[in-house]
């Protein structure tokens, strides 16, 4: 006789089941990154009571049940990247406040042992990237309380762990071992943008890289790039492997764009201390040297974006207090902070990607991920919604330099798709990233000629390892 499946409830994300209390733990309306609900129901799907949640910019990534299935473990994040903290805290089912086992915000995964133990993963900056190593930390399976001072099980470098799980003696943990790669790639645009020649490597570093722009000159690729344990801005030419620092300051640069001139980068300098959500936006030559002080901002940016020459615009997105609206600012390179240009009601829970037309009279935007491209003109206002046709789950989106369409990323089943969408809503398939380590899905940035793209791709190496009497 064959099993067959049977639907518990809908719109809902199952997370663990536990054969012991025949609980199953799931979250309501999952998110794309973090989930902001934690429920518990039956294994029949009867008595279905929520446990935990979270507001805007809060979630939750992961669960374990305690070893006597009475109790949840489960990871609270808070914030974003760079500044994200994450926490383990622990819950009774059967009510009562959380009891929080330990905090670090670079936990990358943890796992509940049998024997009580918690053994948990953190990440740690090495000259390519990042590494990840083992943690026991002890704590009451009964109650949640930490016991004893964390300690560090390995010295390993190269690969991170995640996807634990362990024998009954706690004796043997097996784990993912994996390691990503976010490179940079170039192609020729060929068709008035629907078709590219196959991607060839720039970046050869292992690490992360993020193309962000070019030199005016359209022969150098301008880049973010995570080294040495911190975002800095980079270049390199096109028919060259050397690259070039540009910005490599103690704190974090994100987010830099090329002025519309070519003569400056812009970046949000942000700061290490913990708590501290003022940001900075600067300004460097292209040519290197040192970063000039533009203006302070409160809170970190939602992002920048600029123009391209004869324009002279470039552009920030501010969330407003409660995040209920996201307020588009003109910015020039050498006066500094402009004019409102626009407002947008947005969803305080919800994630965007936005960028400033070529000519800087509009903005597409669109919510992570949505099945719609909105384009606003600033003056006079309008408004639109570009439905691409056979196509949703968009998570980016940059202007061709013409105005006449969009290099867009969607998310697809094993990986995420670049695609040309003109404004009528008809789209081209570009390139197909399949699978990939990154948060963050392939993307293009054109050059100013129009005739290339820096394109953004991430390659993933996993296989299972055995730890043993640890």
């Amino acid at each position: 006789m064959a099993l067959m499946p049977r639907k518990l409830r809908d719109d809902a994300l199952a997370w663990s089941v536990s054969w012991k209390s025949s609980m199953v733990l799931f979250t309501e309306n999952p998110g794309r990154i973090a989930d902001r609900e934690i429920w518990v129901m039956r294994s029949d799907g009867e008595q279905a009571r929520k446990l935990d949640e979270v507001g805007p910019n809060s979630g939750f990534v992961r669960a374990e049940w305690s070893p006597d299935d009475q109790r949840i473990a489960y990871v609270k994040m808070y914030g974003e990247r760079p500044e994200l903290e994450l926490t383990v805290e622990s819950r009774d089912l059967k009510g009562g406040p959380a009891v929080i086992i330990l905090s670090d915000s670079k936990l990358w995964d943890f796992y509940w042992l049998p024997d009580g133990r918690l053994i948990y993963s953190l990440l740690e900056s090495d000259p390519n990237g990042h590494s990840c190593n083992y943690w026991e930390a002890a704590a009451n399976f009964r109650t949640g309380e930490p016991l004893k001072k964390p300690r560090r099980l390995t010295r390993w470098a190269g690969f991170c762990m995640n996807y634990m799980s362990a024998t009954e003696d706690s004796k043997g943990v097996a784990f993912l071992r994996s390691y990503f790669e976010d490179s940079v790639s170039l192609a020729e645009i060929e068709n008035a943008g629907t078709q590219i020649t196959a991607p060839r490597h720039l970046t050869v570093t292992e690490g992360e890289d993020y193309p962000v722009g070019w030199t005016s000159d359209s022969r150098a690729v301008v880049f973010a790039s995570r080294r040495n344990g911190q975002y800095g801005v980079f270049r390199q030419s096109i028919d060259k492997d050397s690259i070039e620092p540009l910005v490599t300051e103690p704190e974090d640069a994100m987010d830099p764009r090329v002025s519309p001139d070519g003569r400056w980068v812009l970046y949000q300098a942000l700061p290490k201390e913990r708590g501290t959500s003022t940001a900075r936006l600067m300004r460097v030559s292209i040519g290197g040297g040192p970063s000039e002080l533009m203006f302070a901002v409160p809170t970190r940016l939602n992002s920048l974006a600029c123009a391209k020459s004869p324009a002279t615009i470039c552009a920030i997105a501010e969330w407003s207090p409660e995040r209920k609206q996201l307020i588009f600012t003109a910015v020039d390179p050498l006066r500094g902070r402009g004019g409102q240009l626009t407002q947008l009601d947005v969803e305080p829970s919800a994630e965007y990607a936005w960028d400033l037309s070529a000519d800087g009279t509009r903005i597409a935007i669109v919510k992570q991920p949505d099945d719609r491209i909105h384009i606003v003109r600033f003056s006079p206002r309008t408004e639109r919604d570009i439905i691409v046709k056979g196509r949703s789950n968009f998570v980016s989106v940059v202007w061709a330099v013409d105005g006449k369409g969009l290099f867009t990323s969607s998310i697809i089943n094993g990986g995420s798709a670049l695609l040309y969408t003109d404004l009528q809503g008809n789209s081209s398939l570009l390139w197909q990233q399949k699978g990939g380590g990154s948060a963050v899905p392939v993307y293009a940035v054109p050059s100013p000629d129009g005739r290339q793209l820096a394109i953004h791709s991430s390659t993933l190496s996993s296989n299972v390892w055995l730890m043993q009497n640890f």
